[in-house]
C-alpha cells in the first residue's frame, strides 16, 4: 500500500470544513435529516398515514364551515393494525389521544426527533394517552399486539 494521498480528497475534505465554519447545518435541519433516515426498519411494519385533518380541512376549506383548530385527526393503516390519534393542541403542548384497530393491550414507543423516547401502554381496548411539548416531531412503534404478529409497526413522522 501506498502513503499518496488523493489531492481530490484533500481539496473535499477542505472545502467541507469551510463551509461547516461559512455556513453550518442547523442543529433542526440535522436532527429531521436524521430522523428521515431512520424510519426505515426491516423488522417492522411502515403504517402510512391515511388521513389528516389539517390537510383535509386545508382541501375542504370552502366547501364545509371551519373546524376546531385545537383538534387534529390521524389515521394510520396499510399494515394489520390501523391507528387514529386525536391530538389535542394544549398549553404548553399537545396531548393525543389514541386507538389501535382491533384493540387489544399492545406497548406503544414514542419516538421523537429530538433522540428522546417513552413507553405508553394501550389498555385492553387498544386507548392510549400520550403528552408532547409544543411543536414535537414524534412517530409510534407499536409493538406487543396481535394484529401485528411478531413485527412491530411504526407510522409515519407527525409534528405537533
Amino acid at each position: 500500500m501506498s502513503d499518496h494521498v488523493d489531492p481530490d480528497e484533500l481539496l473535499l475534505g477542505e472545502l467541507g470544513s469551510m463551509l461547516d465554519a461559512i455556513d453550518p447545518v442547523p442543529p433542526e435541519v440535522d436532527a429531521a435529516a436524521k430522523a428521515i433516515l431512520g424510519w426505515r426498519r426491516v423488522d417492522a411494519e411502515l403504517a402510512q398515514l391515511l388521513a389528516d385533518s389539517a390537510i383535509d380541512s386545508d382541501r375542504l376549506a370552502g366547501v364545509r364551515g371551519e373546524g376546531d383548530p385545537s383538534l387534529r385527526r390521524l389515521s394510520f393503516g396499510g399494515s394489520p393494525l390501523e391507528l387514529d390519534l386525536e391530538v389535542h393542541s394544549t398549553k404548553p403542548g399537545a396531548t393525543v389521544l389514541g386507538q389501535l384497530a382491533p384493540g387489544a393491550a399492545a406497548s406503544i414507543k414514542v419516538e421523537r426527533s429530538d433522540a428522546s423516547e417513552e413507553t405508553v401502554a394501550a389498555d385492553e381496548l387498544g386507548r392510549f394517552r400520550l403528552e408532547l411539548p409544543a411543536g414535537a416531531t414524534f412517530r409510534l412503534v407499536v409493538t406487543g399486539h396481535p394484529a401485528s404478529g411478531l413485527r412491530a409497526t411504526v407510522t409515519d413522522w407527525v409534528q405537533v
